[in-house]
C-alpha cells in the first residue's frame, strides 16, 4: 500500500498528483504523486473541490505504482478529469493529506485558504448526472459575467436577450410540475455538494472555478450568472405579465443566493466581511436541505477560519487533537463574549437549555450539527437599558477564558430571584388575546387598580415593543385599562386618547406577533 511521506513544514509543502501516462493493460487509475511548496512561484495545479461522500467499500488507485484506496466519488471526479485530458497537477484533499497523522492534518487544514487561492483553477465536482440540457443553455444563452448583464451599452441587445430567456419552454412550469430545464437547475443546486461545510472555503477563496456535473462543465461565473439572469427576468416581468406567470416558478429567488459557498463568495468579491456567526448562526429552514453540514463535527468550525474575518478574535485553530464538545464550546464563548460587546448575531439570550446532554456537550452550547440541518430556534429578542431610572446598565464583563473548566460558562450579572413557576405562551394559533392577557395580570399578582409601577411587567410580556407606541404618560394610564380590559369612559377621552384607540388593534396584533414569534 502507499505511504505518505512527511512532508517540510518550513517549506510549506503540499502533496500533488497528477495522471501517469496511461498503460493498456492498467485497470486502476494510475497517479503521480510528488511534494511542492506553496512559497515557490513555479508551482503551479489545479485543486479538486468535492464531497467525500460514502467512503465504504473504497475502490483502488495507483499512487507511484503502490495502491492506494479512496472513496467512491473522488474516484468519478478523477476518472472525468481524466476523460477530459487533464494533465496539470492536482490538489485533492483525501490523497494529499495524511489522514492518519492528526499534526499533520491540523497544519495543512490551517494552509487550505492558501491551497485553493493559489490554484490556478478549482474543479468543483458535483457529482454524476446528465447536466446537458443546463449546460447547453448556460454556455450559449448568457453573459460571460453577471455585471455584464447590467453593463452593455446597447439596451436593446439585453431587452433582446430577456425576452428570448423568457421564450424557454423548458424554463415554463406548472404548481405540480417543473420544466425540463428548470428541474435540472433545481436538481444541481440541491445536490449535496452545495451544503457541506468544507465547499464554502473552497468556493469562495477560487481565482477561478469550473463547475462539472458528469460529462458536463461550465464556469462558476456563467452559471452564476445564469441562475441571475433567470431570477432577474422572473421578478422584472413574470409578476406582471400573465403570460409569463408559470416562468421559472418553482425556483424560489433565494435558493441560490442564500446557497452558503455563493453567498460567502460575493461577499468577498466585494471586500466586505465575513463573520463566523453570519454562516453558523441561521434561522428557520430551507426546503428540502440544510444550511451545512460536515462528517467530522469539528470540521464546522475548521473549515471556515479560512473564509472568515474573525478568525483570530475566535481563538479557535484547527485542532483535531481535540473533541467537537471544546471546539463547540470555545466557538459559543466567542460568540457569546462578541455578543455582549455589541453584535447582535449571537448573544447569551439566543441559549436555549437543553434536556439532554448527549456527547458531554454542555447546555448552554447549541449543537452546530443540528443549526446547520435545521437554522436556530426560536429567536429570542434582546433590550439592552436599565431596569432603574437614572441608572446606567453595568459593563459587561469579559468571559473568563483562563477558568479551569471551558466547559462551564460564566458571565457577570446579578441575582434577582429563585424561577419558581412559569407562565406558558399558548401556540399562536390557538392565544386568544383577551383571556391570556386576563391570565397575565393573574399570574403576575397584579393589584386591583392600575398603577405606573405594572409598566415593567408589559414591558416584559411585549418583549419591549409596545413601549415605543406610548409617547405620554396619558396614553400610558390608557394602555394599562386596555390591557386590563377594564371599562373605559369614551365622553372623558382626550383626542389623542380617542385616536390611540381607534389604532389599538392593529398595534396589539403587532405586539402579539412579537410575543409569539
Amino acid at each position: 500500500m502507499f505511504s505518505h511521506k512527511p512532508l517540510n513544514r518550513q517549506r510549506t509543502e503540499v502533496r500533488l498528483v497528477r495522471f501517469a501516462p496511461e498503460l493498456n493493460h492498467a485497470q486502476d487509475i494510475e497517479l503521480e504523486l510528488c511534494h511542492a511548496s506553496l512559497v515557490d512561484n513555479t508551482t503551479h495545479y489545479a485543486a479538486l473541490s468535492y464531497v467525500w461522500g460514502d467512503v465504504n467499500n473504497a475502490l483502488q488507485v495507483r499512487i507511484n505504482g503502490e495502491p492506494f484506496l479512496i472513496g467512491h466519488n473522488l474516484c468519478a471526479a478523477l476518472e472525468q478529469l481524466q476523460r477530459r485530458r487533464v494533465d496539470s497537477w492536482l490538489w485533492a484533499d483525501s490523497i494529499s493529506i495524511n489522514q492518519s497523522d492528526l499534526e499533520e492534518k491540523s497544519w495543512q487544514i490551517d494552509q487550505m485558504h492558501s491551497i485553493f487561492a493559489q490554484a490556478d483553477v478549482v474543479y468543483m465536482w458535483l457529482g454524476p448526472g446528465n447536466a446537458e440540457k443546463v449546460e447547453r443553455y448556460i454556455t450559449a444563452r448568457p453573459p460571460s459575467r453577471h455585471s455584464d448583464a447590467y453593463d452593455l451599452v446597447d439596451g436593446s441587445k439585453l431587452a433582446v436577450f430577456f425576452f428570448d430567456l423568457l421564450q424557454e419552454s423548458g424554463l415554463m412550469s406548472t404548481a405540480s410540475q417543473s420544466g425540463p430545464l428548470e428541474s435540472g437547475i433545481i436538481n444541481l443546486i440541491h445536490r449535496e455538494y452545495w451544503y457541506r461545510v468544507w465547499i464554502i472555503l473552497e468556493v469562495t477563496v477560487a481565482k477561478d472555478a469550473l463547475i462539472m456535473c458528469g460529462e458536463k462543465g461550465a464556469t462558476l461565473d456563467v452559471f452564476d450568472a445564469a441562475i441571475n439572469a433567470i431570477t432577474h427576468c422572473r421578478a422584472g416581468y413574470c409578476d406582471s405579465r400573465p403570460e409569463y406567470r408559470l416562468f421559472r416558478r418553482n425556483i424560489s429567488r433565494g435558493l441560490w443566493r442564500n446557497t452558503r459557498p455563493i453567498w460567502t463568495r460575493q461577499k468577498r468579491l466585494r471586500h466586505e466581511p465575513v463573520f463566523l456567526a453570519d454562516i453558523l448562526v441561521l434561522h428557520g429552514h430551507q426546503a428540502k436541505r440544510p444550511f451545512y453540514t460536515a462528517t467530522d463535527p469539528r470540521d464546522i468550525v475548521f473549515a471556515l477560519l479560512g473564509v472568515i474575518t474573525d478568525g483570530e478574535k475566535m481563538g479557535v485553530t484547527a485542532d483535531y487533537t481535540k473533541s467537537f464538545v471544546d471546539i463547540f464550546s470555545a466557538v459559543t464563548r466567542a460568540l457569546i463574549r462578541d455578543g455582549d460587546a455589541g453584535s447582535e448575531a449571537y448573544h447569551l439570550d439566543r441559549c436555549m437549555p437543553r434536556v439532554d446532554n448527549q456527547d458531554g456537550l454542555p447546555r448552554w452550547v447549541p449543537d452546530w450539527r443540528k443549526v446547520g440541518r435545521a437554522g436556530l430556534r426560536p429567536s429570542f429578542g434582546r433590550r439592552k437599558g436599565s431596569c432603574t431610572a437614572g441608572v446606567p446598565p453595568p459593563s459587561y464583563a469579559a468571559c473568563n477564558d483562563n477558568w479551569r473548566n471551558p466547559l462551564v460558562l460564566h458571565r457577570a450579572g446579578c441575582r434577582v430571584d429563585v424561577i419558581t413557576e412559569v407562565l406558558q405562551l399558548p401556540p399562536s394559533a390557538q392565544l386568544n388575546p383577551a383571556s391570556w392577557l386576563t391570565s397575565v395580570v393573574g399570574f403576575t399578582g397584579l393589584g386591583p387598580s392600575t398603577d405606573p409601577a405594572e409598566d415593567y411587567v408589559w414591558r416584559t410580556v411585549f418583549r419591549g415593543h409596545l413601549h415605543p407606541y406610548i409617547p405620554s404618560e396619558e396614553i400610558a394610564r390608557l394602555t394599562r385599562k386596555l390591557l386590563r380590559q377594564e371599562y373605559i369612559e369614551v365622553n372623558v377621552l382626550t383626542q389623542d386618547q380617542t385616536e390611540f384607540i381607534r389604532d389599538w388593534p392593529r398595534r396589539q396584533r403587532v405586539c402579539l406577533a412579537w410575543v409569539t414569534s
